[in-house]
């Protein structure tokens, strides 16, 4: 499971020594997308954190996509050097182009073809497999507690939205991907130093 933060700071910490701060636009969690161990670090919100999931299948199959492919093989390097300290990443401003056109054609393609059951099987354990992995940090856990206190839910209306998430089927899924995914509609938002790379071509 991918995560990338949209709002907030999170600590890397080992035994207790914080190892590095993850600010907005970077992220975590990735070495399990190429089937390696997570370094041993505890990931802690040091304030409230908004966060995109990207789940191992939807990682994959971009990961498959031609306009990928050339970066492939960096993303990995990057995500074994990972295992021996955490890393930045970022995306160079001159390839915002082909990976703008890469992602509307996986879009496109996702809500034409939809998703596969094997794809679906593993986004869902992706996904429960985190929620464990979350209840068992006790950081974290206090953390959830206090938002559905909030919210005014119960770990009852968890442990219910993860039966509906197990039960869904691909067709489900791909009817609502249709039915509230609309490709034309998508908005992309781009921020970076342009100017320089288009001064460095």
């Amino acid at each position: 499971m991918l995560y990338i933060i949209r709002k907030g700071t999170v600590r890397l910490e080992r035994d207790g020594a914080v190892v590095q701060v993850l600010e907005e636009g970077e992220c975590f969690g990735f070495p399990f997308l190429i089937g390696r161990p997570a370094p041993h670090v505890d990931i802690v919100a040091a304030e409230e954190v908004l966060l995109y999931q990207i789940p191992g299948g939807v990682f994959d199959r971009l990961m498959a996509h031609r306009e990928f492919a050339t970066l492939k093989q960096e993303t990995i390097t990057g995500l074994e050097e990972f295992m021996k300290e955490p890393a930045q990443t970022a995306n160079a401003p001159q390839n915002l182009a082909r990976l703008e056109a890469a992602l509307r054609e996986e879009i496109n393609r996702a809500v034409k073809d939809g998703f596969t059951t094997a794809e679906l099987v593993a986004a869902k354990s992706g996904w429960l497999q985190s929620q464990q992995v979350t209840r068992a940090n006790d950081s974290s856990l206090a953390f959830q507690l206090s938002d559905q206190l909030f919210a005014g839910r119960k770990l009852e209306w968890t442990a219910a939205l993860e039966k509906k998430v197990t039960d869904l089927t691909t067709e489900q899924v791909n009817g609502a991907l249709r039915k509230y995914i609309d490709p034309a509609t998508l908005s992309i938002v781009k921020a970076g130093d342009f100017a320089k790379a288009a001064a460095a071509k």
